[in-house]
């Protein structure tokens, strides 16, 4: 996710609204078909709320609460941080990536990103990204099946069961970069 939420702050507003609009975690289920523990959590600030849920609940609070969670959002930190990386990539910039690398993991280590919604896991793929783009930069054979790798890795992390033969695209991909590079590399030997 790109953005990050004040979660507790916005789940305190959304009981409020409840009980003000005379209703209990059972007559909303009762109504909605929610279940009572997935209410609690929003409640509690502990899940995010998914598109689905937040126009079914604005419905029966009578408000808008895709409005209401927009104006909970404290930070574009980690998307600003990937506009930056596009950039560089799409401008074939890559001499910049080792300082948006740095830039990340002093960012990181001093805590300047709010923890209230990104998680570990993505903060990690994103690093292993810089990583494998960094990789991607050195321009030798060696360095871009590395890459390959770490980028297979990242993908991973988010599809438990990511295997590359499985995506026939990518595999293609691969294979047509693969040989480019081989191409680039009998050319530079």
């Amino acid at each position: 996710m790109f953005y990050t939420f004040d979660l507790v702050n916005f789940g305190i507003l959304l009981r409020n609204i409840r009980r003000k609009s005379g209703l209990s975690q059972l007559n909303v289920k009762t109504q909605t078909g929610i279940n009572e523990d997935t209410l609690r959590k929003l409640e509690n600030g502990s899940v995010i709320p998914k598109y689905e849920t937040i126009e079914t609940l604005s419905s029966i609070y009578k408000c808008d609460l895709l409005k209401l969670l927009q104006s909970f959002r404290v930070d574009e930190h980690l998307y600003k941080y990937y506009k930056k990386m596009d950039r560089i990539i799409s401008n074939n910039e890559f001499f910049l990536i080792d300082e948006l690398a740095s830039e990340f993991k002093e960012n990181m280590k001093n805590q300047q990103v709010p923890s209230l919604l990104i998680s570990n896991v993505e903060l990690k793929q994103f690093e292993m990204f810089l990583y494998a783009i960094t990789e991607y930069s050195l321009n030798d054979i060696c360095n871009y099946k590395r890459s390959e790798l770490i980028l297979l890795d990242t993908l991973k992390m988010s599809i438990n069961a990511f295997q590359i033969d499985t995506f026939e695209e990518l595999n293609i991909i691969f294979s047509r970069l693969d040989y480019f590079y081989y191409m680039d590399w009998i050319k530079k030997c």
